[in-house]
C-alpha cells in the first residue's frame, strides 16, 4: 500500500506524543520507524533499537531492524533481484 506523504508525516508525529506521554511504551517506538523506513534510516535504526531495549523477546522488532539494515546496506543495482519486490 502506498500512502501519500502527509499520512507518514502525521503517523511520525501521533507516535512522536505518544512517547512523550508514555516513554516506556515499546509499541510506539515500533510503529515511529516503521513511519520512518524508507525515509529516514538512521532514525528507524534508533526507533527500533529503542523498541527492543523496552521489549527485547519481541521478535517482529528484529525482523523489522533485520530487514531495515538489509535495505540500508544493500546497493541499488542488487534490490532489483529481491524477490519481494
Amino acid at each position: 500500500m502506498i500512502l501519500p506523504l502527509d499520512h507518514g508525516d502525521r503517523a511520525i508525529r501521533d507516535f512522536t506524543e505518544a512517547i512523550r506521554i508514555d516513554p516506556e511504551y515499546a509499541d510506539a517506538y515500533f510503529h515511529r520507524g516503521r513511519s520512518y523506513h524508507g525515509l529516514n534510516y538512521l532514525q528507524a535504526l534508533s526507533d527500533y533499537d529503542e523498541a527492543l531495549r523496552l521489549d527485547p523477546t519481541n521478535s517482529h522488532y528484529y525482523s523489522y531492524r533485520e530487514k531495515l539494515i538489509k535495505e540500508a546496506t544493500t546497493p541499488p543495482w542488487k534490490k532489483e533481484s529481491w524477490p519481494w519486490d
